[in-house]
């Protein structure tokens, strides 16, 4: 979660309402590995390749989602193999380290 706003929205010359949502960086599923729970294998996300995602086809990198719709209790843990990349996301000041992110996240439902 990158940030979390309330806003006030006015429409036409209806009532003001009361908004919520957050603003999000989006994961996906590495595509290479498969959990599976019989064998202890914890599923595998990574953060969605930025480069990609200006692609009009591609899931976005960053989105806003309402509080309601998150999923409250889960843990990731980083994937320290293998290592770290610089080609998912552009450069920030939230970064990881300097110039990367963790490829891969374990999921612990």
């Amino acid at each position: 979660v990158l940030g979390v706003y309330h806003a006030k929205v006015h429409y036409g010359l209806g009532k003001p309402e009361h908004f919520e949502f957050l603003h999000v960086c989006w994961f996906g599923n590495d595509p290479k590995w498969e959990g599976e729970p019989k064998w202890l294998q914890l599923d595998c996300i990574g953060y969605v390749n930025f480069k990609a995602s200006i692609n009009i086809s591609c899931l976005p990198v960053f989105g806003f989602v309402d509080p309601n719709n998150i999923l409250c209790a889960c843990h990731l843990i980083l994937a320290f193999f293998p290592d770290m990349t610089t080609e998912l996301l552009p450069p920030s000041c939230t970064h990881d380290a300097p110039d990367s992110d963790w490829l891969n996240h374990y999921v612990m439902w």
